[in-house]
């Protein structure tokens, strides 16, 4: 295994590569991804320049928390005491605030064992620190192995008092292609999260219909300009999918190109899917400004807010598995 440190700017990054010529970057802020390379392709999409990457609102590759996706409002109840959260989108709350896990600068240590090595970030939330309540050590872990193509993530905490936590990794795939018109998705889900389509808040869990229906390998953008799509401000896709069943033995999502397969395993209950479906930062690889890439983050339903409870074990864990197709 070959490991190589270095820095750009105040932000620290870990590249390890295998003896396959598997290969992935870290960074310490957000304790992200920043680039995976199989078949001698980029498989993740990113800004195509570094000081876009190292943007608050840039949540590519990163760390999302203490909790992913929307909170209504400005404060929740926990135990019956109200906390007061930093807004971020309008009223709302989106991927941890104006200062959630994405923005935090971990400390990291490097262990090698035989056949792995293992890239383990720390960070410590202090009580209130971005509102919410409890000292809650955060540990990110990427292993990567010496003779498989993939990447392993696996999420712990703890806290000393009840909060709010739910992890995930928020990165883009585009598997080396310049678009999402020649990427096809499958997701083993057959209902999903319908949202309000003025503030994307969660309403209740749906049976899919046509358009949000993945269960079959679908390429991306055959419904991605479906009027229930495009009258929300989704404006493609931004859900979240239930899997049939919690199996992590089972690949929950698959997106597949002419010639690459990404297979993805987790013990989250749901994934959320997000088309890129805004104009945003020059990116790697392509001139285009949206629709370039999907980001696919595996987690749990935002219908209901995810608590940890004082003393209680955070662990969950998500595989990237690459492979080539005929």
């Amino acid at each position: 295994m070959k490991i190589k440190q270095y820095n750009e700017g105040n932000y620290s990054f870990i590249s390890v590569s295998n003896n396959l010529g598997f290969s992935i970057t870290l960074c310490d802020l957000g304790a992200s991804i920043y680039s995976i390379i199989f078949n001698n392709k980029e498989m993740t999409f990113m800004p195509l320049e570094l000081s876009d990457f190292f943007k608050d609102n840039i949540y590519h590759g990163k760390t999302i928390g203490r909790t992913p996706n929307r909170i209504k409002g400005n404060k929740v109840a926990i135990d019956n005491k109200e906390y007061y959260l930093e807004n971020n989108e309008g009223v709302n709350t989106l991927h941890g605030g104006l200062h959630g896990l994405s923005t935090k600068v971990f400390d990291y240590e490097i262990e090698e064992g035989d056949d792995f090595v293992n890239v383990v970030f720390h960070y410590m939330f202090k009580d209130l620190e971005d509102g919410l309540p409890g000292n809650t050590p955060i540990q990110v872990i990427y292993t990567v192995y010496e003779e498989k193509e993939e990447v392993k993530i696996e999420f712990f905490a703890k806290t000393d008092k009840k909060t709010l936590l739910a992890l995930t990794n928020h990165s883009y795939f585009n598997l080396g292609e310049k678009d999402l018109s020649t990427l096809s998705l499958r997701i083993k889900a057959s209902s999903y999260l319908e949202v309000n389509p003025s503030d994307l808040l969660a309403i209740c869990q749906k049976p899919v219909q046509k358009c949000l229906n993945f269960n079959e390998f679908k390429q991306i953008t055959i419904d991605i300009d479906d009027p229930y799509l495009l009258n929300s401000k989704t404006n493609g896709y931004d859900h979240h999918f239930y899997f049939n069943e919690v199996n992590p033995s089972l690949n929950q999502v698959s997106l597949k190109s002419k010639d690459i397969e990404l297979d993805i395993f987790t013990d989250y209950s749901g994934v959320q899917i997000y088309s890129d479906n805004y104009e945003d930062f020059k990116g790697r690889g392509t001139p285009e400004l949206r629709r370039r890439s999907i980001a696919i983050e595996p987690q749990e339903s935002h219908l209901d807010l995810q608590y940890l409870n004082k003393d209680e074990l955070y662990h969950h864990f998500i595989i990237y598995r690459f492979r080539r197709v005929a």
